[in-house]
């Protein structure tokens, strides 16, 4: 087999999506530092599978089209760092191929070389040893080794086991790889994709395996990516589900989880919209198999009212949640990221005008930022992504603004640091006057969080012990500690130095009324006289403080 159509690249999308399904709770697992944020394989997975769902939802046969169409699916879907590089990839991978109805392997080779370029400028500043890495050195072995005459199935052979060899030298290109013991989890998950892209040209498509049901993204009976492309008709579904709220919960029923549900129904729906009021969800998706939904979602509680139409565009919906509203026009608009109501509460006090759901664990995807861009009516809009993991997606998202607006992505890598910067934006100012002024500022924040560990390791000289609270500052750990108070306590006493000047602490959702008691307390008594303290419920997931030095 010489060459390669569009019909053969989608088994080959299919085989390597499968694979990486099967393998992503591992990609998960290798996370350098000990926090609950092993993401990596979760974002490509949905990532890829938002571009899966793109291709076979047409009847495309050229692989420059199938090719395009894959890429453009990617982008929408891509989640955190990892995810977008690898939409970023197969972006340039589809450049490649551009107005190709087959391909052979001096072509296909080339391919991955473009793929390899446009990764590497999605990057400001690249770092060697990982997922760039591999995609870097396995390309450039294909580029070197192929021949004219060469089957495809030789040149992924090569393009694959080049990048193996690749990612086991990760680990001596950066050093926290090396302490930790692990290789690069993106590296690792472009792995799983491409021994999947393997092994359907050797005619051994990758089956997915049976649905892994996690307390990180549960799966629901997708439809098969095989038969999709046969499926003509796509279904509207609107319901109310009341959720479960018992105490304990009965065995049929989980704990609901707003962010990781509309983040499932994202990878296997279209159109998502979710809507929580007083315990009740208003759910609308469009999918080709409403009954895997409606089953999906029933594990979180009872239907009392459900609507399934063949989707029209002019479908009237069961309730006003989902009608989008024309915003009036204004100079500027505001967009941050952040999850926990009193966060989102922080955030529109300080006129955010959309609060995007997400953060650590689950970061939104490029289209959460379209989506939101697209309902303001706003001359230039700022976005405030306040995590180094979702920079990307949102950075992403400004090239497909309309034309008369501009999108400006602000640096924020904590919330912290994103309630300063919205602090000192001022409506009154010129663009880049509020660029310059929210910049010097968030320079000024020393953001720290606080949250558990997920496994015994040693970093930095700070020996970490399973569920003992950790206090971190960048990437960087100060402490550790049974309790999170002490922990809290210790990391402040490591923050704070004579030109401090404000101290703001924002409490998690697992903080107690006498947690909180006890660190009003210390804080008042040993920096109240010098300092402004401010403490605010922020409710939010996975740290139980969010802290501030300014």
């Amino acid at each position: 087999m010489t060459k390669i159509d569009g019909v053969l690249f989608k088994r080959m999308l299919l085989s390597g999506g499968n694979n990486l399904y099967n393998h992503y709770p591992e990609v998960d697992s290798l996370n350098v530092f000990p926090i609950p944020d092993g993401d990596t394989g979760t974002n490509m997975n949905l990532t890829f599978s938002s571009g899966s769902s793109a291709v076979f939802a047409k009847n495309e046969t050229s692989i420059s089209d199938v090719a395009k169409t894959f890429a453009h699916g990617l982008i929408f879907g891509a989640r955190g760092n990892s995810g977008v590089i690898t939409s970023q990839i197969f972006g340039g991978f589809a450049k490649g191929l551009e107005g190709k109805a087959e391909v052979d392997a001096i072509t296909f080779a080339n391919a991955w070389m473009t793929a390899k370029d446009v990764a590497y400028r999605t990057v400001k500043v690249p770092v060697e040893g990982t997922i760039l890495t591999v995609i870097r050195e396995a390309s450039q072995a294909l580029y070197e080794k192929v021949e004219k005459d060469m089957s495809i199935a030789e040149c992924m052979d090569i393009l694959y086991e080049e990048a193996l060899h690749s990612l086991k030298r990760t680990p001596d290109l950066l050093p926290v790889l090396k302490e930790a013991g692990v290789v690069d989890s993106g590296g690792t998950g472009l792995c799983y994709i491409l021994e999947g892209f393997k092994k359907a040209l050797h005619n051994e498509i990758v089956e997915k395996s049976m649905p892994q049901v996690t307390d990180t993204v549960p799966t629901p009976n997708k439809v098969s990516d095989k038969d999709k492309e046969n499926i003509k008709v796509q279904y509207c579904v609107q319901a109310y589900l009341e959720l479960s709220h018992q105490d304990p919960l009965p065995l049929n029923k989980k704990a609901f989880k707003e962010d990781r549900f509309k983040a499932l129904l994202e990878a296997y729906g279209e159109n998502i919209a979710v809507v929580n009021k007083d315990n009740v969800i208003r759910l609308k998706v469009d999918t080709f198999k409403p009954g895997s939904i409606l089953t999906y979602a029933q594990q979180y509680g009872e239907f009392t009212k459900v609507s399934i139409n063949v989707k029209d565009e002019n479908e009237e919906y069961l309730f006003d949640d989902f009608k989008v509203q024309e915003m009036p026009h204004k100079k500027y608009a505001l967009i941050a990221v952040g999850v926990g109501k009193g966060i989102e509460q922080l955030f529109k006090e300080l006129s955010v005008d959309i609060v995007v759901s997400g953060g650590q664990t689950m970061n939104p995807a490029t289209k959460d930022f379209v989506d939101a861009i697209e309902k303001l009516n706003a001359d230039t809009i700022f976005i405030f992504p306040n995590n180094g993991n979702i920079y990307l997606a949102a950075s992403q998202a400004a090239e497909f603004v309309k034309d008369h607006q501009k999108v400006i992505v602000i640096p924020t890598k904590t919330i912290n640091e994103g309630l300063v910067a919205c602090m000192v934006f001022n409506p009154e100012a010129d663009v880049e006057d509020n660029i310059a002024s929210m910049k010097e500022n968030i320079s000024s924040v020393k953001s720290g969080e606080i949250t558990y560990a997920v496994k015994d390791t040693t970093i930095d000289g700070v020996t970490v012990a399973k569920d003992h609270f950790m206090g971190i500052q960048g990437k960087k750990i100060l402490c550790c500690h049974k309790h999170k108070v002490n922990t809290l306590f210790d990391m402040l006493t490591q923050m704070v130095d004579e030109d401090s000047q404000i101290i703001t602490i924002i409490f998690g959702e697992d903080v107690k009324d006498d947690e909180k008691k006890a660190v009003k307390d210390y804080v008042q008594t040993k920096y109240g006289d010098n300092m402004d303290i401010s403490l605010a419920d922020g409710l939010q997931p996975v740290y139980s403080f969010l802290v501030s030095v300014e």
